[in-house]
């Protein structure tokens, strides 16, 4: 299911967030040994290899080897862009030992400590779209943890793993929602089911388009 911030580019953009350049999904922990006989495995036909890195906190799924098209850049074990592919498991959270929590579950089954939703708000999983295709995903509640009403960009590139060189603090970062959607940006209708974005004519004018994503 998509995750973090894949569950956010859903909601407010349809699919990933403009700066983003990575994707989060999430599997449950249960399923960690037969995720992991899949890696390496060709996929799409024989057309794909995907490799796989773990991580401290997630596995990351890319491309495996190939040709340079200079749309991936190598690191030490793994390309970019990547998906994390996070675990998550219902267990004891002991801030809150009589409430039912799932919480992010590193690849060796400890917890990390950063992430815990409540079960109720974590599932049932809901229909999200996603660039073209209908995903699954948490609950809309466990993305309330973000402010939805205000607009940033990223404090970290993943093609580059690298942080700004300076400290820069999340106030900076924000940008204005409104000129993102008049520079074309998607943004998704409070229905959760449209799609409303700005294209430049022929005669230099911006239109806006709503579309149905047919959830």
């Amino acid at each position: 299911m998509i995750y973090a911030g894949g569950q956010l580019g859903a909601m407010l953009h349809g699919g990933p967030m403009p700066w983003d350049d990575d994707i989060d999904v999430a599997i449950e922990y249960r399923h960690r040994e037969k995720f992991e006989e899949l890696c390496g495995e060709t996929v799409a036909g024989g057309e794909v290899r995907l490799g796989c890195f773990r991580a401290w906190n997630a596995w990351k799924v890319f491309k495996g080897k190939g040709e340079d098209d200079r749309t991936h850049w190598k690191h030490d074990g793994y390309n970019s862009p990547y998906i994390d592919v996070y675990f998550v498991e219902e267990r004891f959270y002991w801030r809150h030992p009589s409430t039912r929590y799932i919480r992010e579950v590193r690849p060796d089954g400890e917890t990390t400590g950063e992430q815990q939703f409540r079960v109720d708000d974590f599932y049932p999983v809901e229909d999200y779209y996603y660039g073209g295709m209908k995903l699954k995903g948490p609950g809309r509640a466990v993305a309330l943890r973000y402010d939805l009403s205000r607009c940033f960009a990223g404090g970290y590139n993943h093609r580059l793993e690298a942080f700004f060189a300076d400290a820069v603090d999340k106030e900076e970062l924000e940008i204005d929602c409104c000129a993102m959607y008049e520079v074309g940006y998607p943004f998704v209708k409070e229905d959760g089911k449209t799609l409303t974005y700005m294209i430049r004519n022929k005669l230099g004018t911006m239109e806006r388009y709503d579309v149905r994503v047919g959830l």
